[in-house]
């Protein structure tokens, strides 16, 4: 009989000794033995529980484990990229299946399982700034519940179905009731969770086209963050500073208004412009020389339009070559590439309306916005509206001003072209059909709008039947 001084009870513990020779033939008394002397050090090191879960792992923090920027690396010699990002938070396991035993910060049933399986599916195209905004998701419980409600929108919104579902309206009102409750002891200096969380709203928001509540959500993120010192106290939180400039710029874009925080410029490092700025700048000059833009477009819109011109030399570039880790095209497969190359030029298109000096730098910026909403279309983006758009331009071409000056025709047939490839409604449809047909005089014309911004992959098939309305229409008339 010895004392067990490490025994949670402090009382003694009876054993039965047998011989020291018997113990070393006897394998199985000795495992025995052994066992019942570690059982209070293996009590000891047991995880705690809190409300009855295991602590598996702690929380992550927001600015905790900042990404690495989603950036493509080069070999030594320059040659083809090697297409793998940095370690991502949340990395599925080898059959695709997300890890079910990844600490969450809310209970999580099948269905919740199923939503975040669905959010890192490859199969299901690409999720645009997934490694951006998913660090914020899995960092408080509201901006959780949120990623589920917007995750089930989506599902929704991809089978044709542009009402919230109930399950979204349940996620949703999870996470108001969640920010609700911590409101009244609001904590400035942890506040990260929630201001991610209220993002997650304005994307919600966003998705259902909610302007009113989108602006209200987006006065209450501005409160917080002035209570918090002002902008400048999340710049070095990569995933909510380029988080807030993303979900700020969809619904700006689709509202067609200037956006109120500028862009967070160091995080937004274009991986492909070394590569292909020397012939972006020969694309932007054979663009100059045939439309005669620099004559009436100021320096500030020449440069948007010349990064343009960047832009559209890098996707008909890139968009055919592979990835030889998984044998699909490159910029389909890149979730970084809209917010890293397309985001910064649209942020500007935004902002420039505010010194617009003409009605003809009017034209060309709507032309260059219904331009970036295909391409971020073809990036995976959805929930694009460019109702607003359309209206702007049909307003612009009813006035008798300098839009339809003979040396301005290029670029009002490239504009109205792109407008016809993203128009969204067949009343749309028409208006741009009629006023091409009473612009163009020759096939040719609508040709050489590849002349100008263009990507086949983008525009060919709305240029297509353009041009099969349109004949459709000559027949009739004759």
């Amino acid at each position: 009989m010895k004392p067990n001084i490490q025994a949670e009870s402090g009382k003694y513990a009876f054993i039965t000794s047998t011989p020291l020779h018997s113990a070393k033939e006897d394998r199985e008394t000795r495992t025995l033995v052994r066992k019942h002397v570690m059982r209070p050090f293996m009590k000891q090191n047991r995880p705690k529980k809190a409300n009855g879960l295991k602590k598996i792992v702690p929380r992550v923090a927001v600015g905790a484990s900042q990404r690495q920027p989603l950036i493509p690396t080069t070999n030594e010699d320059g040659a083809e990229r090697d297409y793998r990002y940095g370690a991502t938070l949340m990395a599925p396991l080898g059959n695709g299946r997300v890890n079910p035993f990844q600490a969450w910060p809310i209970k999580m049933n099948m269905q919740e399982h199923e939503l975040v399986h669905y959010i890192w599916d490859s199969s299901q195209g690409v999720q645009p700034f997934r490694d951006v905004w998913f660090p914020l998701a899995i960092s408080d419980p509201a901006a959780m519940n949120v990623v589920l409600a917007n995750a089930s929108l989506h599902i929704n919104y991809l089978r044709g179905n542009k009402k919230e579902s109930r399950d979204a309206m349940m996620y949703h009102l999870s996470a108001v009731r969640s920010v609700n409750r911590r409101l009244p002891n609001f904590a400035v200096e942890q506040s990260e969770g929630i201001l991610g969380a209220i993002l997650g709203f304005m994307c919600h928001d966003q998705i259902l086209f909610n302007p009113k509540t989108w602006k209200i959500h987006r006065a209450g993120f501005c409160k917080i963050l002035a209570l918090r010192g002002g902008l400048s106290t999340i710049e070095h939180i990569q995933s909510l500073r380029l988080s807030l400039f993303w979900i700020e710029i969809n619904m700006a874009s689709d509202l067609d208004v200037a956006p109120l925080f500028p862009p967070p410029l160091q995080y937004l490092t274009n991986p492909y412009l070394p590569k292909y700025q020397a012939a972006g700048e020969v694309h932007f000059s054979s663009v100059c020389a045939y439309s005669n833009i620099s004559l009436f477009l100021s320096a500030n819109m020449l440069d948007v339009m010349r990064q343009l011109s960047i832009l559209a030399v890098t996707m008909i570039r890139e968009k055919g070559k592979k990835n030889p880790y998984s044998k699909k095209r490159l910029l389909r497969g890149d979730q970084g590439f809209a917010g890293l190359c397309i985001y910064p030029i649209l942020s500007k298109l935004l902002t420039i309306q505010n010194q617009i000096h003409n009605k003809t730098e009017e034209l060309c910026r709507i032309g260059g916005l219904l331009f970036i909403a295909q391409a971020r279309k073809w990036c995976g983006v959805t929930h694009l509206l460019t109702k607003v758009l359309m209206a702007k331009l049909r307003r612009l071409l009813k006035i008798e001003c300098n839009v339809w000056d003979a040396r301005v025709k290029k670029l009002r047939l490239w504009t109205l072209v792109m407008a016809g490839c993203t128009a969204a409604t067949d009343d749309e449809r028409a208006w741009v059909i009629e006023a091409l047909k009473r612009d163009v005089s020759h096939w040719t014309e609508l040709e050489n709008v590849k002349n100008m911004w263009w990507v086949d992959e983008l525009s060919q098939a709305g240029l297509l039947n353009i041009e099969e309305a349109i004949h459709s229409f000559q027949e009739k008339d004759s």
